[in-house]
């Protein structure tokens, strides 16, 4: 799933965010994405999913609280699930694009983009 992510996400989320994005294969978890805005590095914890619905909120509302800096990283995650990350503040990203982080200084959320045919 990692080189998915590095071959189609990770491109469209450089094309859709004006400043710089690193990605790094390593970390606890499936890696570590820093987005780097007004000088400052966020970096995120990257977990990867092929999919994500609403009976997986538990579990990732837990890994939240484990690690307040994580990125679900799914090729679809269903709109009923992303309304509850939200909600939750769970940041998310989807293969698509579609994005959803709320942290200290950076703000994104973008749920335009139609679903990939996988």
């Amino acid at each position: 799933m990692e080189d998915h992510f590095v071959t189609i996400t990770l491109p469209r989320l450089r094309e859709m965010l004006p400043f710089p994005i690193e990605w790094h294969p390593y970390g606890p978890l499936d890696g570590e994405l820093r987005i780097i805005h007004h000088g400052i590095s966020h970096k995120l914890l990257v977990s990867q999913h092929p999919e994500v619905r609403p009976l997986q909120l538990e579990r990732l509302t837990q890994l939240n609280a484990d690690h307040p800096n994580v990125l679900i990283m799914a090729d679809r995650i269903t709109s009923d699930a992303k309304e509850a990350l939200r909600n939750r503040k769970v940041a998310y990203l989807e293969a698509n694009g579609n994005i959803f982080l709320d942290q200290p200084g950076l703000f994104l959320w973008v749920d335009s983009q139609p679903p990939l045919p996988f």
